[in-house]
């Protein structure tokens, strides 16, 4: 269970093959992600650089909202099941029930709490395991997806913190 948690927050992002900063909040700036190996192979470690900047602190009520569209045959959202998929995202509780995954992506100057400070974030090389969910499952989400990462404050929602936009390829290889 605690290997899906972590992957609702990390995995639309981890398995990215491009990602763009929506250019729509000032305070925050997603720049230099890359994913090795691409596409990403189901099940199996997937490694991802990345650099951001904040220019202001974040609230510790801060979610994240991840939206993840399926292009294969069609576009259709994929549901929020088991923590993965189009989900929303409590940050200050998965920092602090699983800090071994989150706090080495803070800068050595700030602490790893629920508030995110101002500064540069960035990971020059964290690596997550893609679970083997057997064949069927496996096969089923292999394929092309896209889909954003809005982050806010739940005391006000309507106020953007950070947004990201992606895509990728999961390519299912049967372990051997």
């Amino acid at each position: 269970m605690r290997t899906l948690a972590v992957l609702a927050v990390l995995v639309s992002l981890a398995a990215a093959n491009t990602i763009q900063d929506c250019g729509l909040t000032p305070n925050a700036v997603f720049h230099d992600a890359s994913v090795t190996p691409d596409p990403v192979i189901v099940p199996g470690p997937m490694t991802l650089k990345f650099q951001g900047d904040l220019t202001a602190d974040w609230p510790a009520d801060m979610m994240i909202m991840v939206e993840v569209i399926k292009e294969d045959p069609f576009d259709i959202e994929v549901p929020c099941l088991n923590g993965l998929g189009s989900c929303e995202v409590d940050m200050c509780a998965y920092i602090t029930q699983y800090p071994e995954a989150f706090c080495p992506l803070f800068p050595p100057e700030v602490p790893c709490s629920c508030s995110l400070l101002a500064g540069h974030y960035q990971s020059d090389g964290f690596t997550l395991t893609l679970p083997d969910l057997g064949e069927a499952i496996d096969s089923v989400i292999a394929g092309g997806y896209h889909g954003n990462v809005t982050l806010y404050s739940k005391s006000a929602p309507e106020t953007l913190l950070g947004c990201v936009r992606f895509d990728f390829q999961l390519e299912y290889v049967p372990p051997s």
